[in-house]
């Protein structure tokens, strides 16, 4: 059918230019009958049209163009098999608490979002793009629509968490990827959460670019228990002209080490990587400071036979340091032809658990 996409790769289409209007029909119905607000049609967005980039269109059955090319391809391939079996694990898609599909997946199996919008107002955000991108692009934290208030979005939080209390106990529980959470006006809701799922015993990964007196508060008046439960990540790029109103890197660094030091585990976030030589440059500033590092891509950037000659540079110097530990995501993975199973051992793949090196 003419202007219509099919909803796998495997037959030739480019991840980039997908897109696809029986897609979008399906979402619409969705969005109508279970009545949802923007945020939650957002993260439906994302995560349907993820499923269809891996090859397993949550409405492949409904769906005849979907029918009419693997129809085309009877013998699909092992990869595309692997990935419908992945995508079709039960999927929990809470008001806070959800598995993120996706790019977001490779970050953790469990996340919680109670904000969108941000007011660290970075240049390459990830959420001002996109055709949803007025909503989850703000220049300012907003309450999600699904909660009546802060109190809700916790009650709610509180809830979920114990509904999925034993699988998140395994894998953790990620704040945020639609907001910092801690910026002025969001941490306060963040920390009553992270509190609650430590008491409870679920290890929790904390993603920022901000400081401040919170991190005197966690070197010197949590429990001690609870650093083994709290890492704590910081996006370093080594653009400070990209992010706005974000703290410094050589603030980010300095909280970092401080963190460290106090015993707890830390992560960076190099991504997205502005740069070959600016991204090393953060692990090397960091390295002594830090317990994992992932990295990945600019979303949607094209790169050129220079910047492929850089990243693979880049790669090369990374196998060099065997005392840390490296996750590349699948972007960086793909563009430099790599098989994640043939790595070095430096390289840790999505499962790794940052809190079993306590």
């Amino acid at each position: 059918m003419k202007g219509d996409s099919i909803h796998t790769f495997e037959n030739g289409g480019k991840e980039n230019g997908f897109f696809c209007m029986k897609l979008v029909s399906f979402l619409s119905q969705e969005r109508e009958a279970n009545q949802l607000d923007p945020e939650q049609f957002s993260e439906l967005w994302a995560t349907r049209f993820n499923e269809a980039k891996a090859g397993s269109c949550n409405y492949r059955d409904q769906c005849p163009v979907y029918k009419k090319n693997t129809a085309k391809a009877p013998g699909s391939s092992t990869k595309f098999i692997l990935k419908q079996r992945e995508m079709s694990k039960k999927q929990f898609n809470g008001k806070a608490i959800y598995n993120p599909s996706g790019k977001a997946g490779e970050y953790s199996y469990w996340a919680c979002n109670f904000y969108v919008g941000c007011s660290n107002m970075c240049e390459y955000c990830y959420c001002k793009k996109g055709i949803l991108s007025n909503v989850m692009g703000q220049n300012k934290a907003q309450l999600k629509m699904c909660f009546k208030d802060e109190a809700d979005a916790l009650m709610v939080f509180k809830k979920e968490l114990i509904q999925n209390r034993t699988p998140l106990q395994e894998h953790g529980l990620f704040f945020s990827f639609t907001t910092d959470p801690m910026l002025e006006e969001t941490h306060k809701l963040h920390w009553e959460a992270i509190y609650f799922a430590m008491e409870n015993d679920v290890p929790v990964k904390i993603l920022t670019k901000c400081v401040g007196s919170w991190i005197d508060q966690l070197c010197t008046e949590v429990h001690p228990s609870w650093k083994k439960l709290l890492a704590i990540g910081f996006t370093l790029t080594g653009h400070d002209e990209l992010e706005g109103n974000s703290a410094s890197t050589k603030e980010r660094i300095r909280a970092m080490a401080d963190l460290h030091k106090a015993g707890y585990k830390t992560f960076a976030s190099i991504e997205p990587v502005v740069d070959f030589v600016s991204a090393y440059s953060m692990i090397t500033l960091s390295r002594c400071v830090c317990d994992l590092y992932k990295i990945g891509l600019m979303s949607g950037k094209k790169y050129n036979a220079k910047e492929r000659s850089d990243a693979e540079c880049f790669f090369e110097m990374l196998k060099g340091d065997t005392e840390q530990k490296f996750y590349l995501k699948d972007s960086l993975i793909t563009l430099l032809k790599l098989d994640r199973n043939k790595l070095p051992e430096q390289f840790v793949r999505r499962d790794y658990n940052l809190f079993e090196r306590i």
